[in-house]
């Protein structure tokens, strides 16, 4: 008995002792986990891979993507979402046992999605407006990290009450048949709006779309300046006679689509050159002591309603007498005359201070071939143009990079005397142009700007 008794307490310490030896198999706990695989900025698509490890035999995975769409399962390796606009998006995966229908494990991520936009939008400030009778210029900058690099179309609206149901033509106002709505423009920081009417109150819209199409609208009341003249200034040189007018309009600025400016005057002055709006124009200088008086009417058409301002201004626009500005050996002074004479019974226009001494005094002498009338150009050729000075005789230059091309200009013929202009006829004419004259002993040049010669 003592025997079994000592038996059965060596199998209990030795079963004690064999299962305190032995390690219990430890549970892997789930995890969930994800990596990012792509973020495309344009389209704002994010792609992530799905790592999760140890998952249940039964699994769902659920991706919230922070933004306002619900919860998805999507139980794919590689999974994808595409978000409306760029920001910081906070990303939650949560795994689920289903068999225990129970939230294992999750994960969060913040991510950014789209490249670098305000998130209050396209943001502005109105900074300065240029105000005209019929067009009006607007500035602004951008602010608050807002940049003309963000923006991806810029629209226009025009309208003549605040809430923008009588529209106009952003671009083209009041322009008969112009279709009155929204506009898209180019992307700046500047807008003109054409072809309003004076002394009105308008109102804009702007409207921006960002490159994710986020909306940003300004509006801006206005209000068009009156219908006032247009100024004109006088200028010119030794021969030439210069009408600059400014418009009533903005300055600098004439749209000629709906804009005309119309200078008229009370002498018959032959034109050398005119802007393309017709705001600057030269012209010859008349021989004589009459003064000029120039009416500039300037017109706002394309519209039901025309507008029309006018300015009238004088200033004497003649020269007292002939000047010539003489360079090297020229024989041409201050107090040289040109006067139509006959030599050998040829007709000549001879310039110089001795007339008496004609035809060997010195002086310019140029032989025409029948009687000139205005408008006439008389080319002058080594054949009909010569010089004499104490040096003797040289005939005009024909190869001279001074010369080029001239010719005399008739400019007006009244009562026996002529008007007339050196010209140069490869260039734009008639501004005090410089004629060589060239022989063998001696080299002449001269500056010559009006002449006036007397019939005999």
């Amino acid at each position: 008995m003592k025997n079994l008794l000592y038996i059965s307490i060596a199998v209990l310490i030795s079963l004690f002792t064999s299962c305190s030896n032995d390690d219990p198999e430890v549970a892997l706990q789930p995890k969930a986990e994800f990596t990012v695989n792509t973020i495309d900025n344009e389209t704002l698509e994010l792609i992530v891979d799905n790592q999760s490890l140890d998952a249940p035999a039964n699994v769902n995975y659920q991706w919230t993507w922070g933004d306002d769409q619900e919860p998805e399962i999507n139980n794919n390796a590689t999974v994808s979402h595409n978000y409306t606009s760029p920001g910081q998006y906070t990303v939650t995966l949560k795994m689920f046992d289903l068999d225990t229908d129970q939230e294992v494990s999750s994960v969060i991520e913040s991510i950014s999605i789209g490249d670098d936009v305000n998130e209050g939008g396209i943001q502005i400030q109105f900074s300065q407006t240029n105000y005209g009778a019929w067009d009006t210029e607007l500035f602004w900058n951008f602010v608050n990290g807002s940049s003309i690099n963000q923006v991806k179309n810029m629209y226009v609206t025009l309208a003549t009450d605040a809430e923008f149901t009588n529209l106009l033509s952003p671009s083209r106002g009041l322009e008969i048949g112009a279709p009155k709505a929204e506009e898209e423009f180019d992307i700046s920081q500047t807008l003109l709006l054409k072809n309003l009417a004076s002394s009105s109150k308008y109102f804009v819209k702007i409207r921006f779309l960002d490159k994710y199409d986020k909306e940003s609208v300004y509006t801006l009341e206005f209000v068009t300046k009156a219908n006032n003249n247009p100024t004109v200034q006088f200028g010119g040189d030794i021969n030439t006679f210069t009408v600059q007018s400014k418009s009533n309009n903005l300055e600098g600025y004439l749209d000629t689509d709906f804009t005309t400016v119309e200078v008229t005057n009370n002498m018959d002055l032959t034109e050398i050159s005119r802007s393309e709006d017709g705001t600057h124009i030269v012209y010859f200088k008349n021989i004589g002591s009459e003064a000029v008086e120039v009416e500039v009417s300037e017109t706002a058409f394309n519209r039901e309603k025309e507008e029309t301002s006018l300015t009238t201004d004088g200033e004497g626009s003649a020269s007292e007498h002939v000047i010539f500005n003489t360079l090297n050996s020229g024989p041409l002074t201050s107090s040289s005359k040109a006067r139509k004479v006959t030599i050998n019974g040829a007709s000549f226009i001879y310039i110089g201070d001795d007339t008496e001494a004609v035809p060997t005094g010195e002086g310019l002498y140029i032989k025409y071939d029948s009687t000139p009338t205005k408008g006439d150009l008389i080319e002058l050729t080594p054949e009909n143009a010569y010089v004499i000075t104490t040096e003797g005789t040289a005939p005009i230059a024909e190869n001279s990079e001074i010369n080029q091309k001239f010719g005399l200009r008739i400019l007006k013929i009244v009562d026996g005397q002529i008007n007339a202009a050196v010209e140069n006829v490869a260039k734009d004419g008639g501004v005090g142009f410089i004629l060589e004259f060239k022989n063998q002993d001696a080299t002449v040049t001269s500056s010559i700007g009006q002449l006036l010669f007397i019939t005999e």
